[in-house]
């Protein structure tokens, strides 16, 4: 079992929250980082499980989870808003500063996290995040105006600060949504027409009102971008945020009858999932030959023995996919030079 519960003198406690779907291969490949690589320079990793899948499932993730006893596991019986899951995994935490992680962010490289932990504790940052848009136009202008940023969004992803500073925003964490004529306080601004926001917009502009000049700005790195760019990880890189993947098994990867893995013990048989007429193929193919690579690198890395039954309904779900969404079996299987420095 790991079990580093050791932390220098110098500096605050720490804890990281971990909003999940419940893919226990993803989880075992992302665990294996964890445990090797970065889990040493927090005090506890706060893993919100929201999922349906099966009773067998749950409980392989459980032993998962009860190997490090820095992690606690919290499971919710059914699929909920990322946001809400981030409120939920924040009322347990009892540690001085987070880091918000999403279960498609991989941090190959250690001493990253304490390095923008350290960023707060010794260089009088308040946050370390990286730059977001996802919202309407008025609200991107309005914060430019008021602050000066780019875009008033930051990731829920790869994101440091105290506890008490998340605590003390209104704590909805999810998208949200603007009328015309209601004011949007941290702009104090009053909206001319509807508004909307992406997951952790709200909560972003709350914290621009409060710290926006002690915020730190980091690259997510987004696997989304490499692939239609046709760029690789660079270099330097210390993590990735490959994006997407926990759209999975609560969608993307469906039985032979149509339905999620999440659900195949519990929905009626459906249709199957058709590829998208509106799409725009060249780029979309690419993003979805990223995922599925990923998908099938978690089915590869799996645990010999264990769920073998949910095991092939996986890769009959990846084989499945690609043959609906027409992708390359070629271009997948180049996905990996893309992401040539991360090795388990």
């Amino acid at each position: 079992m790991e079990n580093s519960n050791k932390k220098s003198l110098n500096r605050g406690s720490r804890a990281a929250i971990l909003p999940y779907c419940g893919d226990p291969f993803l989880l075992n490949y992302w665990l294996k980082f964890f445990n090797k690589v970065w889990g040493n320079e927090i005090d506890r990793l706060y893993i919100c499980l929201n999922s349906t899948v099966e009773d067998d499932v749950i409980q392989y993730i459980v032993d998962l989870c009860s190997r490090n006893s820095k992690i606690k596991l919290e499971h919710h019986k059914r699929q909920m808003q990322q946001g809400q899951a981030i409120n939920l995994a924040l009322e347990l935490v009892e540690e001085d500063m987070v880091m918000l992680i999403e279960e498609d962010a991989i941090i190959f490289k250690p001493g990253v996290v304490d390095s923008y932990f350290k960023k707060i504790e010794e260089e009088g940052y308040e946050v370390v995040g990286s730059l977001r848009g996802f919202c309407s136009q008025e609200i991107v202008e309005q914060a430019r105006k008021k602050w000066g940023c780019t875009f008033p969004g930051l990731w829920p992803n790869f994101l440091f600060t105290y506890t008490k500073h998340l605590l003390s925003t209104d704590r909805n964490f999810g998208s949200r949504r603007w009328s015309a004529g209601e004011k949007i306080e941290p702009l104090d601004y009053v909206c001319k027409t509807d508004q909307a926001s992406d997951t952790f917009v709200n909560t972003s502009l709350q914290l621009y009102a409060k710290f926006h000049g002690k915020i730190f700005y980091v690259d997510q790195h987004v696997g989304d971008i490499l692939a239609y760019q046709d760029r690789q990880l660079p270099i330097d890189a210390p993590w990735t945020h490959i994006n997407g993947l926990s759209g999975g098994i609560t969608s993307l990867l469906q039985d032979q009858n149509g339905r999620p893995l999440t659900r195949r013990k519990i929905d009626p048989p459906k249709p199957a999932t058709k590829i998208p007429k509106n799409w725009s193929r060249e780029v979309e193919k690419k993003r979805y030959e990223n995922k599925v690579y990923w998908w099938k690198t978690f089915y590869e890395h799996r645990e010999a023995g264990k769920l073998n039954d949910f095991a092939d309904a996986y890769n009959l779900a990846i084989r499945q996919l690609i043959k609906q969404f027409d992708l390359s079996e070629e271009n997948i299987k180049n996905v990996k030079e893309r992401y040539s420095q991360i090795r388990v």
